[in-house]
């Protein structure tokens, strides 16, 4: 490159600089109208559309769903029929199954005439895994539904419909675009509400997801059955990855932590199968080439969960069942993982177990001596000891008992968490105090859990500030990761910091491929000593930029 087209380039970059200067000046000004906007389409919007659809599903209940004893205009899913094909596609012969609506079964086994695809808010205790195996479905659900308005997104349909058609927003991870580098994007996916069940004498029962009798919440039905149409049928989800089902569920980057033999844990990439793509069993890992011990592992864990990441965690192989466990420990099992703490030199996790029940019996399990023996964890913690599935396992018994970690990298900007929360008991008056209600709590930045990637501060601190200040500094952070990713070009010299691995930060290399767009792409480094490996763009720090033809470096200032 001669000087006068290094020139052109210098000009290029202070025009782009003058330009987003001026975009962040016009964004500043419309911020207001833009949150009020967003308001509006958020709330208000959303609750005169419930309206609307209730007014329709009025009339609709009125005539029972029937013009007659042997016409039901209720809908029926005409592409994943309540047929055996749909529960076993692979030995469909010879098997049959009573298909009911999940309002029909909730007011057959309870008696009254009230199911609701939401009642009193989203929580990991709606789940409880049933007769198939997919413990790790559970598991990610369980983990999303600590955030409620996660589960929220995942719903186009808010609230129960009397014609028994929901459609949820799925994220096919196998349509990316490899030249654009897109991971993928959002699907529709519509069901009906017909469940298989079980009657072979007395009232019907779910032969998968259980639901909750005395609340009778139908989302959870209506999200194994979404995947298993997306996969094929019902036992196409007997075994597949927590990553998958995060990944497909969210949109967002997944990564796995699996254990190596030797006692060190290896970070990888979820990659779907090219000829299985919506298969959860059809999964592929590309190595970051970075590994870490368990010291390392617990800290890099520890930061996931002050930054609200959704995980979940896999024990070894096994069947699945009580008969093998190890001290409470279910293997080629699913869990959720809660939360990472540490109180002192006490280092502790907490896991669910998406049965329901079943917990760990070790040190720190409930009602342990362990508790009794240091107060100030029992104080700083306050365990909970219900026979619900929740317990605590100290880290050193975690890495024992468990091998591989996933980790959803849930997006943390202004509007993931708002939504309506329809409260369908109230009534008519539901909608309009809910949107009352979202509206209050959207001023004033309540119920938003903030914190920007750029930011160290974790999200309940950071939503003390202005939502003003907010989305300015999200302004500001962006147009310094622009300018950031502009000096990555190939040839440049770097140095790599902020890595989880204490011995990696310092290391010198030279960019052998450049990052392309977006925050969290990676940059190919060639490290001194010939080892390539990929880093996020923000592990990176420019020392020199190749700028001459003959390999001339330009010291960063």
């Amino acid at each position: 490159m001669d000087k006068q087209a290094t020139k052109q380039q210098t000009i290029k970059h202070i025009a782009h600089d003058v330009f987003y200067f001026c975009f962040i000046f016009v964004r500043c000004l419309l911020v207001p109208v833009m949150f009020f906007y967003q308001g509006f389409h958020l709330y208000l919007f959303s609750c005169l559309h419930i309206y609307a659809t209730r007014a329709m599903g009025w009339c609709f209940k009125r005539i029972d769903g029937r013009l007659c004893k042997c016409i039901d205009l209720r809908f029926t899913d005409p592409d994943f029929p309540a047929t055996s094909s749909s529960v076993d596609r692979e030995h469909p012969r010879g098997h049959f199954f009573a298909w009911m609506r999940a309002w029909d079964l909730h007011c057959t086994v309870n008696g009254n005439d009230a199911a609701f695809l939401f009642s009193g808010g989203v929580n990991a205790r709606d789940l409880c895994q049933g007769g198939l195996g997919d413990c790790w479905l559970i598991a990610a659900i369980a983990a999303l539904a600590e955030y409620p308005g996660l589960i929220q997104r995942i719903f186009i349909t808010k609230e129960t419909n009397p014609l028994g058609k929901y459609t949820l927003r799925l994220f096919d991870i196998s349509l990316g675009d490899d030249d654009a580098k897109k991971r993928g994007k959002y699907v529709n996916v519509t069901v009906d509400d017909r469940i298989p069940t079980k009657c072979d004498g007395g009232y019907p029962r779910l032969m998968y997801m259980k639901m909750d009798e005395k609340e009778g919440e139908i989302w959870p039905l209506l999200i194994e059955k979404a995947l298993a149409k997306w996969a094929g049928s019902y036992k196409d989800l007997d075994g597949g990855y927590p990553s998958w089902a995060l990944a497909t569920l969210t949109g967002w980057e997944t990564e796995s932590l699996i254990k190596r033999q030797g006692g060190s844990w290896e970070k990888k990439l979820i990659m779907p199968m090219k000829s299985r793509p919506r298969h959860p069993q059809s999964t592929t890992y590309e190595g970051l080439h970075e590994s870490f011990s368990e010291d390392e592992l617990f800290n890099l864990l520890k930061k996931y969960d002050e930054q609200d990441y959704i995980m979940c965690c896999a024990t070894h192989s096994g069947n699945d069942t009580v008969a093998d466990s190890s001290g409470g420990i279910v293997q080629g099992h699913a869990y959720t993982l809660i939360g990472v703490h540490q109180v002192g030199s006490h280092r502790l996790m907490q896991c669910r177990n998406p049965w329901g029940k079943f917990e760990w019996k070790g040190k720190w399990s409930d009602k342990h001596q362990s508790w009794l023996e240091n107060r100030e964890v029992f104080q700083a913690l306050n365990p909970s000891w219900d026979d619900d599935g929740i317990f605590f396992i100290g880290f050193e018994d975690f890495v024992k008992n468990y091998r591989m970690v996933d980790v959803c990298k849930r997006d943390q900007n202004v509007y993931t968490d708002l939504y309506l929360d329809v409260d369908e008991k109230d009534g008519v008056t539901g909608p309009t105090k809910s949107c009352m209600k979202g509206c209050g709590k959207y001023v004033t930045g309540e119920g938003c859990r903030l914190s920007h990637p750029f930011s160290a501060v974790r999200g309940e601190i950071d939503m003390r500030r202005p939502w003003y200040l907010r989305s300015i500094n999200y302004l500001l952070n962006d147009f310094t990761s622009i300018r950031h990713r502009r000096t990555l070009v190939v040839g440049a010299r770097v140095v790599l910091e902020n890595m989880a691995r204490d011995d990696m930060n310092g290391k010198v290399g030279t960019i052998v491929e450049a990052p392309h767009e977006g925050e969290d792409d990676l940059v190919k480094i060639k490290l001194e000593g010939g080892r390539n490996i990929k880093v996020k763009t923000r592990q990176v720090g420019v020392r020199s930029i190749v700028v001459g033809g003959g390999g001339e470096a330009m010291e960063r200032v």
